[in-house]
């Protein structure tokens, strides 16, 4: 995935998306812009009907007469990294995380709490996970399955050696938690994978070494040979990586009266219109069913060409 900045002049040409720390991150208009055209693409080509209702709830396109009539009604939160996958000497690959990026986490949950009263098993999961990062020393990990530790109690992670942790009641309790601070699909795959708890020091560096660097040229076809400036790198987020998000809905704000105009009285854009109107967590149920339909593409990021930024979403509660 290639959530990009644009042409920087740093040593890679294409860097991904980071915060403020250099932690990867996905910022929230990128995010809504990839929802919004997913939802477009696989809703209006044969209804235009379902434009007008996306455009109800994203807001109007730049550019048109509505701009200045109303506003989106949807507000999407950067999507912050939480769970890394990292290579190992054992077992392939596992996720990494730290206190830092639980916190990330935490903090979301936290936010969104108060217009959720079902995220309360969430904090307390999350709790109890961020106390297990608690008193990790740098070049020691806690790792969830025996798998990844090699002889002498090592655990070998993008070619780095760690001390490995693998008290048995310790990832009991890690696996417990897991179950309840993650979507079911994502936990299965945690618990498949194994995950790996380490210092926010120690995880830096094993994000820089997850980021996959890769170098491209623009060949001069008459000549099979580079062209002049045609060469470049540019950076990619490993597949499975994991990010948390939140969203906050209101009302549709645009005029009743122009909606109905736009789709006809007796239809079904209509009565999920209708139905926002009357109760903003039908905005997000909106999106939710939208977002998990089977037959809809969500793509994130650029590179779209050349297979990359396919995406998943999952929804918590």
């Amino acid at each position: 995935m290639h959530p990009g900045t644009g042409s920087g002049g740093k040593i890679v040409d294409l860097e991904v998306q980071k915060d403020e720390f250099g932690i990867p991150v996905i910022w929230s208009s990128s995010l809504k812009g990839a929802i919004r055209s997913s939802l477009t693409l696989n809703r209006s080509s044969n209804d235009q009907r379902h434009k007008v209702l996306i455009n109800a709830v994203f807001g109007p396109e730049p550019g048109t007469d509505e701009v200045s009539e109303y506003s989106s009604v949807v507000n999407f939160l950067d999507a912050k990294l939480l769970l890394m996958p990292i290579r190992s000497l054992r077992g392939v690959w596992a996720y990494a995380t730290s206190r830092h990026l639980l916190n990330y986490y935490r903090t979301y949950v936290d936010a969104l709490e108060t217009l959720n009263n079902n995220l309360s098993k969430y904090q307390n999961a999350l709790d109890q996970l961020i106390k297990l990062t608690e008193n990790i020393d740098q070049g020691t990990a806690v790792v969830s399955k025996g798998d990844l530790v090699i002889s002498g109690g090592k655990a070998v992670l993008n070619e780095i050696e760690f001390n490995a942790n693998v008290n048995v009641k310790l990832n009991e309790k890690l696996n417990e938690v897991v179950n309840k601070a993650l979507p079911n699909v994502i936990a299965e795959r945690v618990k498949e994978r194994g995950l790996v708890l380490v210092s926010d020091d120690d995880m830096m560096e094993l994000i820089k070494r997850s980021i996959i660097i890769q170098t491209r040229v623009r060949l001069d076809y008459s000549k099979k040979t580079v062209t002049e400036g045609g060469l470049w790198e540019e950076e990619y987020l490993p597949q499975f990586t994991v990010f948390v998000s939140g969203v906050v809905c209101s009302k549709p704000r645009i005029n009743e009266k122009s909606f109905k105009e736009k789709v006809g009285d007796s239809s079904d854009v209509l009565q999920k219109f209708t139905n926002m109107k009357n109760n903003a967590e039908e905005v997000c149920r909106y999106l939710r069913g939208e977002t998990q339909d089977p037959s809809t593409i969500f793509i994130l990021g650029g590179k779209e060409t050349l297979g990359k930024g396919l995406a998943k979403v999952w929804w918590l509660p």
